[in-house]
């Protein structure tokens, strides 16, 4: 067969390749009946769009072979150590900044929130039905170390992660905008535990701050 033929047959297998072919029944349940009228006054349909790269692009060719040498270069005890850190929530993270500080932390508000938002970003994550980093290597001929998660039972792009961390970040800042330096970190540690792990693209967490801090800005934050 001819090479070319067979490359480009090979880029329509991969760009067919999806997460899964048919969403969860708790998913879908989810995503048929999000909530409404509470904290987040946006719908999932009014997100700002990005596409993700294809499956057979250079980009994504290039965000997993980089991956796989940072995971390499840290290796798997200490991945395990982060992924573990952030996988099961993140909140107390924020609780303990909080705590710290002297300032009040509010876990009813922000378990609304969480509950809120992950309707929304479902939503997204099954417009695109991006498979994982984990899935796409091997197809890719890339080896790579994937970290023991919990939470990577849904489409890649964008992650869930972090945009909740970056919505309530941005939530926090606002509430105690003195403070918005503390509250900021913690996107970036949460979405590097799901970038070392092997369990999102950059690109999916690029995206999931974008998605993050476009729900905090539709957020209302006067009962917090």
């Amino acid at each position: 067969m001819d090479k070319r033929i067979l490359e480009s047959y090979d880029n329509w297998s991969l760009d067919r390749a999806v997460f899964s072919k048919q969403p969860k029944p708790r998913h879908v349940e989810r995503m048929e009946n999000p909530i409404e009228n509470g904290l987040i006054h946006t719908k999932a349909e009014n997100a700002p769009v990005q596409v993700p790269p294809s499956n057979s692009s250079s980009q994504t060719r290039q965000e997993l072979l980089q991956m796989a040498r940072d995971i390499e270069a840290v290796g798997k005890k200490k991945q395990q150590k982060i992924v573990s850190k952030y996988d099961s929530g993140f909140e107390w993270k924020f609780e303990k900044i909080c705590k710290d500080l002297g300032i009040k932390w509010n876990k009813e508000y922000v378990d609304r929130l969480i509950e809120e938002s992950g309707d929304i970003i479902l939503q997204l994550k099954y417009k695109w039905n991006r498979p994982r980093p984990f899935q796409l290597a091997p197809m890719l001929g890339i080896k790579m170390n994937v970290g023991k998660a919990y939470t990577a039972g849904t489409p890649s792009f964008p992650s869930g992660h972090s945009a909740q961390s970056q919505l309530i970040a941005d939530v926090l800042s606002k509430v105690y905008p003195l403070h918005r330096d503390a509250f900021q970190t913690v996107p970036e540690k949460v979405s590097y535990s799901r970038y070392i792990g092997g369990l999102h693209f950059p690109s999916d967490i690029e995206y999931g701050k974008q998605i993050g801090r476009w729900l905090a800005s539709h957020t209302n934050t006067d009962s917090y």
